[in-house]
């Protein structure tokens, strides 16, 4: 990799152009890119004890030919499932964020006892959430690669935590028994709240729950709790075929299909499925497409109008009691 150009001594992490050698060849690399391979370096001989063979979409795939990228996609389980290690990079992090890595490298008593003897900070816990709540696990990509890696590492600049303690450290957190009756309980349950709401434990919970593949419906519900993103609308529902077990042979990733064409396809292997018209009405809207759910599902499905509505109702009660539970809960630790 070249060396970076700074722009100034306060902005020693900002890089212009950055580029790599990459086959005898000078290729231009992100900034977010340029830095996690920076720090892989650096942390080399600590994960790894030969030489480090690394996997990057973004460098792999030739992101401009759309046959390579549909190609590429179907071969995206058979990749992940295979590797050693997924590197799970989210950055080179805040104050909070470098601190919280330290709590969560604890061994497993020693972070137990932080925990419940009542050490554990609201600036730690800030930095936990954080973690959790990062703009990387909001990458709808990033899905199968957690869920389908056999181990996992969590880096963020020159620090990382292993799969077992962040799995844990998420799973003692967000565990009832842990009750805290100090001046500190406000801010820590608020956090906590966060942290059971957020992305990184979304996953993690229903690849424990589901295993390794679950019905489409279940990642696409993940997807738009948690406001998921994607550059190419399509890979919405791409994305996730690698980890969703009614899609094989029904679902191709084929880029020369529309948006629209991918999120009929998407209705018509659920169509099985409860119908939850929120669901898909924001799927269309995350999209970017101009559709009303019902018409579509109506179009592919073929369902009676009187059916949809009966299941619209249903689903207008629960969204409906969800939203008071939550507000309940809220207005408890508030």
């Amino acid at each position: 990799m070249t060396r970076p150009i700074i722009q100034n001594e306060e902005e020693r992490n900002v890089v212009v152009n950055p580029t790599m050698l990459l086959d005898g060849h000078t290729v231009l690399i992100g900034e977010n890119l340029y830095n996690g391979l920076k720090s892989i370096r650096h942390l080399k001989s600590e994960i790894c004890d030969s030489n480090l063979w690394l996997w990057v979409d973004a460098l792999c795939i030739n992101q401009s030919d759309v046959q390579e990228k549909g190609h590429q996609v179907r071969l995206m389980r058979q990749i992940y499932e295979a590797a050693e290690m997924v590197l799970v990079w989210l950055g080179t992090g805040d104050r909070h964020i470098r601190d919280a890595m330290k709590v969560l490298n604890l061994e497993a008593g020693e972070f137990e006892d932080h925990v419940f003897r009542g050490r554990l900070t609201e600036h730690e816990m800030m930095g936990i959430s954080g973690i959790s709540e990062m703009s990387y696990w909001q990458r709808v990509w990033i899905l199968q690669e957690v869920v389908l890696a056999t181990n996992y590492l969590v880096v963020c600049g020159n620090a990382y935590v292993t799969m077992e303690n962040f799995e844990r450290a998420l799973s003692i957190l967000c565990d009832p028994k842990w009750q805290i009756h100090d001046d500190r309980s406000e801010a820590l349950l608020r956090r906590r709240v966060g942290l059971e709401r957020s992305p990184a434990k979304k996953i993690i919970t229903q690849r424990d729950v589901q295993g390794r593949t679950s019905p489409l419906y279940k990642w696409l519900l993940i997807c738009t709790e948690c406001f998921f993103g994607a550059t190419d609308p399509r890979d919405f529902v791409y994305a996730l075929l690698g980890i969703s077990d009614n899609c094989e042979g029904k679902i191709e990733p084929d880029y020369s299909r529309s948006a629209r064409e991918v999120y009929c396809s998407a209705i018509a292997v659920n169509k099985a499925e409860r119908y939850n018209p929120y669901m898909w009405d924001k799927l269309a809207h995350m999209m970017g497409l101009d559709v009303v759910a019902d018409q579509v599902w109506e179009e592919v499905c073929g369902r009676e109008i009187e059916q949809r509505a009966s299941w619209r109702k249903k689903e207008e009660a629960s969204a409906t009691s969800e939203c008071d539970s939550l507000d309940s809960l809220d207005s408890e630790y508030s």
